[in-house]
């Protein structure tokens, strides 16, 4: 699973929290929505933070 986003956001780090807390292991990939917006919208045509990965290809 796949962490997307920058731990400065308050709302990537919950998930990092929350991920952590359930055990979930997660790699992060601290991507920021504004500096790196090409490589984001690739990723997440929403271009949103946080974006979760699943190991299958899902992204939530």
């Amino acid at each position: 699973m796949k962490l997307i986003g920058m731990m400065d956001s308050p709302y990537v780090r919950r998930v990092a929290v929350s991920l952590a807390l359930y055990g979930v292991e997660f790699e992060s990939l601290p991507l920021s929505v504004f500096s790196g917006f090409d490589e984001f919208s690739r990723i997440n045509p929403v271009v949103k933070a946080p974006t979760v990965v699943l190991d299958h290809g899902t992204q939530l």
